[in-house]
């Protein structure tokens, strides 16, 4: 596919990179960010992102934040867009539009896959602007998600389930996009009402890794204040699922393809004017806020790690570490990999 899927073409188009990325072997996730020059908010009604090389690139997240002093895990605080496998450009309903604030800094999240050779990409982001005039209503971005996921290696129906934030608003629900990966099975989502009755809201019976659609209503469903989004998904890790890397593994929540996440996307409205208090990080897909916590988790490693070999003894552990250094050491060899610190520290973060 060659161009931009958008309506029209872009009012305002932005590269990811400054210079062309070179993907070497294994890449973590790269992170990175550009100005935009707006003076005032922007109404923005389709919103494309387009990788350079689609050899390489597996998926893109889109942030904004309004300043670079304001850190915000990395640029979680206001979801904005996305490229995955499979995932075509769609505007907003008519009349509906996402808000960019003045001064915004978009901060953009790249997963690498390597082929084996040295690969470049300067990939880019798509705006078509919406007149404030004609904007009712405000879409808004967020998930389910369950990061606590432990998948037992073999089982070939292994089921996990999240629930989003409570929604505050009246709201209406557009669309859903699940996620897993390369041991997903299915997906399941309903909501819960306040008053506790549920409905069905989509049922993925057969889950495919390479086509990460966007399951869009024909007519969007009302969302009373305090609803609930609630998903279910099923992995296989057995042999049996010819694209699992390693049936014999025990798998969690990672960022590489051969680990495995548990996110249901949605989309919703509410009326532009509604005043959106709760930051919509809140509401938020948790990629960005762990890779933050495994950004952290690196620095502390690396200034506890004195002798600088890649592993943390219980005389080089500081005083919080010392405490339970046996429980982080979970292959008892008597030292610390920045694997196990990352681990625990995610461990912690969450309570």
């Amino acid at each position: 596919m060659v161009g931009w899927q958008l309506p029209r073409t872009p009012d305002a188009v932005y590269n990811v990179q400054e210079e062309p990325y070179q993907v070497p072997g294994e890449v973590a996730y790269q992170w990175f960010a550009v100005d935009t020059d707006f003076k005032e908010d922007k109404w923005v009604q389709s919103v494309e992102v387009m990788p350079g090389n689609r050899a390489v690139v597996h998926h893109i997240l889109a942030f904004h934040r309004q300043s670079r002093t304001n850190r915000n895990f990395g640029g979680q605080r206001g979801f904005f867009a996305a490229y995955v496998p499979g995932l075509r450009a769609r505007p907003w309903p008519e009349g509906t539009a996402k808000l960019l604030p003045a001064g915004s800094q978009l901060v953009f999240q790249v997963h690498y896959t390597p082929i084996g050779s040295i690969q470049e990409d300067v990939s880019q982001i798509g705006l078509v602007f919406a007149e404030p005039e004609n904007v009712t209503r405000r879409g808004i971005s967020t998930s389910a998600f369950n990061a606590k996921i432990s998948i037992p290696s073999r089982d070939d129906n292994h089921r996990e389930e999240a629930k989003s934030r409570v929604i505050p608003w009246d709201a209406e629900l557009l669309s859903m996009s699940p996620h897993m990966h390369l041991r997903g099975k299915s997906f399941h989502y309903d909501v819960v009402f306040p008053d506790g009755r549920r409905e069905v809201l989509l049922d993925v019976p057969h889950y495919d890794f390479n086509w990460q659609t966007t399951y869009r209503f024909s007519e969007s469903i009302s969302l009373p204040a305090d609803s609930q989004i609630h998903v279910v998904a099923h992995f296989d890790n057995s042999a049996g699922n010819l694209n699992n890397p390693n049936p014999d593994r025990n798998v969690s929540w990672g960022d590489q393809t051969w680990d495995e996440m548990l996110i249901g996307y949605f989309n919703i409205s509410v009326p532009a004017d509604v005043e959106v208090a709760q930051p919509e990080s809140e509401l938020m897909t948790p990629v960005a806020a762990i890779a933050a916590v495994e950004r952290q988790a690196k620095k502390l490693f690396q200034r506890a790690d004195g002798d600088d070999d890649g592993s943390i003894t219980k005389e080089e552990a500081p005083a919080m570490l010392k405490a339970m250094f046996l429980l982080v050491d979970r292959d008892k060899n008597g030292t610390v990999s920045l694997e196990e610190f990352s681990t625990a520290l995610k461990k912690y973060m969450k309570h």
